[in-house]
């Protein structure tokens, strides 16, 4: 079954302000708007990604902790946006740049592959940024 997949990049404003959205794909407004600025303490997979400085997998968004009674799951829910991966971007010296998210229109748990495919383009997108 083909699945669409939508991704966001999130750079981060600093510790106290949390994420801004900078680079999007198949996402609409209200989406957009909804995420456009993602505190520390969000319930989003992107700010618990930045929180725990690791990775973040929600194979089925309506039965994630972190979605569950907030008004982030409806709009997930509205977006088509069934699964999500939030990955952290560090650069030099272990800072953090951001956050980068690949979201799933049905249930998805990414597979060793696309995890290790993930991996080399967050680690192109840390180069580039961190020689800008």
């Amino acid at each position: 079954m083909h699945q669409k997949r939508q991704a966001l990049f999130d750079a981060l404003l600093d510790a106290a302000n949390g994420l801004r959205i900078v680079a999007s794909r198949g996402f609409g407004a209200p989406f957009l708007q909804f995420f456009a600025t993602v505190p520390m303490d969000g319930a989003s997979a992107c700010a618990a990604a930045l929180r725990q400085a690791d990775r973040i997998i929600v194979p089925d968004v309506t039965k994630s902790k972190i979605f569950k009674g907030n008004p982030s799951w409806e709009v997930m829910r509205c977006a088509g946006a069934r699964a999500v991966q939030s990955t952290p971007i560090f650069g030099a010296m272990r800072r953090l740049i951001g956050v980068m998210s690949t979201h799933w229109t049905s249930e998805h748990q990414p597979s060793v592959e696309e995890l290790a495919q993930f991996d080399m383009v967050i680690f192109r997108a840390a180069r580039e940024i961190g020689s800008g």
